[in-house]
């Protein structure tokens, strides 16, 4: 039989952290697997495993050198002193104190404390992103005035939401190579696994769980793994979700300012209107770059990238508009209605950005020709928000690409015709000029 995940996280973990029983543990015929209060070997965590206890190991086990409330913190003060963008914005707005309070509050739970200290040896990365997430929920959470219980929940929801990870298969965590449809189905899992270990804590707000069962919801219904619509998505899990786009690029972009990229997380909330949200971005905009993040001189080549790109988007919208409302709302079809759904929500995003559209297309041409260069700060922002449209509709494309190899008849051969017209859009042009740009890779 093979070891579950968990075991095999606490099988590798370094020498400072021994596992020991919490209890005399046997095997369901009555064969001793170890001794209450004894460390416990290999050989035994995985006779454990095998055992198939009614109760989950971590249930059963406890680990020498948890994680205290102190550690935590300063866990958190290391991060934040190896970013100087993050450690501004800490200085500016971060209550140490109530940094300090949570800490505690977090660390109250034992499952929290051992999963914590797990994840930190073993998912180091998983860990930081962890951390980010509730360091920067924490300021905003401080930023809007809410009280102190809520901030604890949004604080321990952010430290908690991919605890999940854990019961994923490590092989899979750490494999180099493109996933496999079986691998990424068992990732997929990680929010249930995470909800279903929170919601056993006793005494731990029920919030934390659902975010943590939320958190790749997507607005329009296609976001995994319930497939829910904004409404039934927990708040929490709407602004984690963001914490976590935000945590990516800061990870692939570390020279950029968080203030520079505030435009793609505009157009997540124009498609989900969220008043923590906003607030993220009000909080994040004073980070912007001083000067344009593409050099003047290089900035004829990147209004010409931008036309190509919003060009592109332009006709995909329309491509993809006129097939998806050609077969009305009257069917019962669920994929086809998460499809609309998500198309509605992209055109409305685009509505909102006010930089989208044929005639800014035009205006690039004049500011191109006159050399209006109070407008490139401007254009640049319109880039970064067309990105972000850009991966809505490639998403949407490919989960247009999934219901039809699902179908058959009329809905595939309509559906598959509105991917060939997609592949006939030419392509957005970069000059090689623009390469070395971190912004042209978000």
């Amino acid at each position: 039989m093979a070891t579950t995940p968990y075991i095999q996280h606490l099988i590798a973990l370094p020498s400072e952290h021994q596992v020991y029983a919490n209890a005399r543990l046997t095997t369901r015929n009555g064969k001793l697997i170890c001794e209450s209060g004894l460390r416990m070997a290999v050989h035994q965590l995985e006779a454990l495993d095998q055992a198939q206890l009614a109760i989950p190991p971590f249930a059963v086990t406890s680990i020498d050198n948890t994680l205290t409330a102190e550690e935590l913190y300063q866990d958190f003060l290391h991060y934040l002193q190896s970013n100087t963008r993050l450690k501004q914005l800490s200085q500016t707005h971060l209550n140490h104190n109530v940094l300090k309070t949570c800490c505690t509050l977090a660390c109250r739970y034992p499952v929290i404390k051992q999963h914590l200290t797990v994840m930190r040896s073993q998912l180091s990365d998983t860990y930081q992103q962890s951390l980010f997430c509730a360091w920067l929920s924490t300021i905003v959470m401080q930023h809007i005035n809410k009280q102190g219980a809520e901030i604890g929940s949004m604080f321990i929801a952010g430290l908690c939401h991919d605890i999940g990870m854990l019961h994923i298969d490590p092989a899979i965590l750490r494999s180099t190579r493109e996933l496999t449809v079986e691998q990424w189905l068992e990732i997929k899992t990680h929010p249930q696994r995470g909800h279903r270990l929170l919601a056993q804590i006793p005494k731990l707000p029920s919030s934390i769980a659902q975010t943590a069962l939320d958190h790749h919801e997507l607005p329009d219904g296609t976001g995994y793994p319930n497939g829910k619509l904004a409404n039934s998505i927990h708040e929490y899990a709407h602004f984690i979700r963001l914490l976590d786009s935000l945590f990516a690029i800061a990870r692939k972009h570390p020279d950029c300012n968080l203030g520079d990229v505030t435009p793609m997380l505009e157009v997540s909330l124009n498609i989900k209107n969220d008043a923590v949200g906003r607030a993220l971005i009000e909080l994040l905009t004073p980070l912007k770059s001083p000067q344009t993040l593409v050099p003047i001189e290089l900035m004829p080549y990147f209004t010409e990238v931008v036309k190509s790109e919003l060009t592109h988007t332009l006709t995909c919208t329309k491509i993809l508009h006129k097939c998806l409302l050609s077969f009305g709302f009257k069917h019962q079809h669920k994929g086809l209605h998460a499809l609309q759904n998500a198309m509605f929500h992209i055109v409305s995003a685009i509505d909102r950005s006010s930089v989208i559209n044929s005639a800014y297309v035009r205006f690039l041409e004049q500011t191109a020709q006159q050399q209006l260069s109070h407008y490139y700060t401007e254009i640049e922002r319109a880039f970064i928000m067309n990105k972000e449209v850009r991966f809505q509709l490639n998403k949407l494309r490919q989960n247009l690409w999934q219901v039809v190899t699902k179908e058959h008849g009329d809905l595939s051969l309509e559906l598959t015709d509105c991917l060939m017209a997609l592949e006939d859009v030419p392509e957005p042009t970069t000059a090689r000029e623009l390469n070395d740009l971190w912004v042209m890779s978000l």
